[in-house]
């Protein structure tokens, strides 16, 4: 089939719609990621099998410009929708609320489904943004998803959490995809520290991904500053990193804190092999924050670190039962500091939770076994369709 894929972003490095496309491709299908224009990014690339096209611009007016960043919007969801058509698709995969309204619509003028791939509960994510959170734009995601998902001619999510809330808003049967990275081998465990000059006696404590509100981020800053001999090493980037980095000088940790800035997906594993213990504090009040299953819990578990993690159900349901790691409950820095004081001072049980973690990672949460149930969803509907 041909497939259409939509993002709203510039796909230098979305790692969960590189690997789907890359699947789909390596079984005979014609994809073509839409994505958005960069400076530095050319307008066509070909990456593994599949193009990226970048058709559209990124809207830049501020939100106290709304009429011009309206504008913006409805231009790039012209331009979106008329290479949806230029596509000639079997099928338009729409990543995420955010495309689903201009894809759908698309794909329905062009008489082909549709499927809606949820990375998110997208309004719900959006809940610690004012602007985002209005009542406004929460009324136009929501009645936008309850008019197209049910029409969707397959619905993938990320978790069991997610695709419960999606089953009962909207009537529909999703299929877990979750957000597994491909297997690999454990790399060097000495190269972060080398990297960075650290003693290898330093117990590393890794905090990972886009720095937000949400991720505890000052929780973790304060814990981290009463446990002594542990270095916060952070992989990542995003507009809380000023608030994050004044609270590291004012705690007066700044040498026992290092920000690596945001990393290439292929370096980012090599890197978390060399870290002690991998963070996944979440302030639990959104409920997609409680229901999610990080992209960094799953990279922690295939480098076979020990984890600590709030106490919710989206990373309990996986840590629990696995043994790999800690929970501590949201927002308390007192627990959160004892969990990283217990890893820290305990090298045999950071271990044997690395071991659990990575014997999840090989025999359950990786992309060869996710990759199935995508190709499934696909068979199909090419099934459907003869």
């Amino acid at each position: 089939m041909r497939v259409t894929m939509l993002v709203l972003n510039d796909m230098r490095d979305d790692a969960r719609v590189i690997r789907e496309a890359r699947s789909l491709a390596a079984v005979g299908h014609d994809v073509r990621v839409l994505a958005l224009r960069s400076p530095d990014l050319p307008d066509i690339e070909e990456r593994d099998g599949f193009t990226v096209r970048r058709v559209a611009d990124f809207t830049r007016a501020s939100l106290r410009q709304p009429v011009r960043k309206l504008r913006e919007r409805r231009t790039r969801e012209r331009a979106m929708g008329a290479a949806v058509a230029d596509s000639a698709p079997d099928l338009v995969h729409c990543h995420d609320t955010n495309t689903l309204d201009i894809g759908a619509p698309a794909a329905r003028a062009l008489g082909v489904p549709y499927v809606y791939d949820a990375h998110e509960l997208y309004p719900d994510s959006l809940m610690q943004r004012p602007f985002q959170r209005s009542w406004a734009v929460q009324r136009y995601l929501r009645a936008a998803e309850r008019r197209l998902i049910p029409g969707a001619a397959a619905v993938i999510t990320v978790s069991d959490g997610h695709a419960r809330v999606l089953r009962e808003r909207y009537g529909v049967q999703p299929i877990i995809v979750a957000n597994c990275p491909v297997l690999q081998a454990v790399a060097d465990r000495t190269l972060l520290k080398r990297t960075l000059g650290l003693s290898p006696e330093t117990v590393v404590v890794l905090y990972q991904g886009a720095i937000l509100p949400g991720r505890a981020v000052d929780e973790l800053v304060d814990a981290v500053t009463r446990v002594q001999g542990v270095h916060l090493v952070v992989q990542g980037s995003g507009d809380y990193e000023p608030a994050m980095r004044n609270r590291v000088e004012q705690r007066g940790i700044v040498d026992r804190v290092t920000f690596m800035g945001h990393l290439p997906h292929e370096r980012l594993f090599l890197l978390t092999c060399g870290a002690d213990i991998g963070t996944l504090f979440l302030d639990g009040i959104t409920l997609n924050h409680k229901l999610t299953w990080p992209n960094r819990l799953f990279m922690f578990l295939m480098a076979g670190i020990a984890v600590a993690a709030t106490d919710l159900p989206g990373s309990a349901a996986v840590l629990q039962p696995s043994g790999a790691g800690l929970l501590v409950a949201p927002g308390d820095v007192g627990a959160m500091a004892a969990a990283l004081d217990k890893l820290a001072s305990q090298p045999q049980l950071r271990a044997e939770m690395g071991e659990r973690g990575r014997r999840l990672a090989e025999e359950r949460f990786n992309w060869a076994h996710e990759e199935q149930k995508l190709l499934g969803v696909y068979a199909r509907i090419e099934q459907g369709r003869t």
